[in-house]
């Protein structure tokens, strides 16, 4: 609550805590979430190296507990920190090993994936090819219920129609993620 109200001191207060308690109870998942939510935290305030250690410790800490299912979402998440750092290098070889085809999942936990794999190729000029993808992903996130997902996929599709020269239609998009928000 403290973060998405945007007090941060008190956000890396709670996680400071959060892992101490994670610690005594021997709880190693809540270890590696962690220095995932300082991560957050610290790519908001715009502390990119402490941001950058924080997600490589979660994700040691994921691995060396045994997690290692929690890691591509920590991937992902590295990924959009490269694209708000302008290391599109870096995010185009993400999106190369986690492959396009994330994009057509009709899996919940995969929709952020998809998401970010689509933030870099828009991050790479290739707009129009995000379109469909962005259609398919909205009438899926639509039906299910996915209202999150459906802001960011609305957004999206925002950015990408403006690029192409669609006014109209990014302008009833960004409506709709802004009355869903």
């Amino acid at each position: 609550i403290s973060y998405e109200w945007n007090q941060f001191d008190e956000a890396l207060a709670h996680a400071s805590r959060s892992g101490e308690l994670a610690e005594r109870m021997g709880a190693p998942l809540h270890l590696s979430q962690v220095p995932a939510l300082r991560a957050q935290i610290h790519a908001v305030e715009g502390r990119w190296d402490d941001a950058f250690d924080d997600i490589e410790q979660a994700i040691s800490a994921s691995i060396a507990a045994g997690f290692s299912h929690v890691v591509p979402e920590l991937e992902e998440m590295k990924c959009r920190m490269w694209l708000a750092t302008d290391q599109l290098t870096l995010a185009q070889s993400w999106l190369q090993r986690v492959g396009l085809g994330i994009v057509q999942s009709d899996r919940f936990r995969d929709v952020s994936l998809a998401l970010t794999a689509l933030r870099v190729q828009m991050h790479d000029g290739r707009f129009a090819e995000t379109i469909g993808p962005l259609e398919r992903l909205r009438r899926r996130a639509t039906a299910q219920g996915w209202i999150r997902a459906l802001i960011s996929i609305q957004t999206l599709r925002a950015i990408a129609e403006s690029a192409i020269g669609n006014a109209a239609t990014a302008q009833t998009a960004l409506n709709e993620a802004l009355d869903l928000g």
